[in-house]
């Protein structure tokens, strides 16, 4: 009998054991990043008078604007939530051009970003307009 009653009270003390963490996805970021590969075509646009190029290849971390010449260098973030972007001018300013955050479902890739901000500005929501920022939406451009 008391060895039953040990058993129990053991069995019993597992059911109130923490469950294990959830293992994180350490490649995240390249997952992400892998899947940004290619040539995306501008659909949506709210924001600032100017709007972005209306196609943009992604090569590696690098940024390009089909129709114009700008080139930059990408930086993502997938652990952070919301997921994070930066791009710079050049792999070796020190200090984002633009700031902000992005998802990205299937073939459809959303930023909102806004320019020359601290990390304390990043917009943290897709709120076109507010404080500065503005909000593009890509579909993947098809072969």
């Amino acid at each position: 009998m008391r060895t039953t009653l040990l058993a129990l009270a053991a069995l019993g003390s597992l059911a109130f054991a923490p469950a294990p963490f959830p293992k994180t996805n350490r490649h995240a970021d390249e997952d992400d990043l892998k899947k940004l590969q290619g040539e995306w075509y501008r659909v949506e646009y709210e924001g600032q008078p100017e709007r972005p190029p209306l196609h943009v290849r992604i090569a590696g971390d690098r940024l390009e604007f089909i129709s114009s010449s700008g080139s930059y260098t990408l930086s993502i973030d997938p652990t952070k939530r919301p997921k994070r972007i930066d791009i710079r001018n050049s792999p070796n300013e020190q200090t984002p051009s633009y700031r902000g955050v992005y998802r990205l479902e299937g073939e459809t890739f959303v930023y909102c970003l806004r320019s020359n901000v601290t990390e304390a500005d990043r917009p943290l929501h897709f709120d076109t307009g507010k404080q500065g920022a503005w909000t593009a939406v890509y579909k993947r451009s098809k072969p």
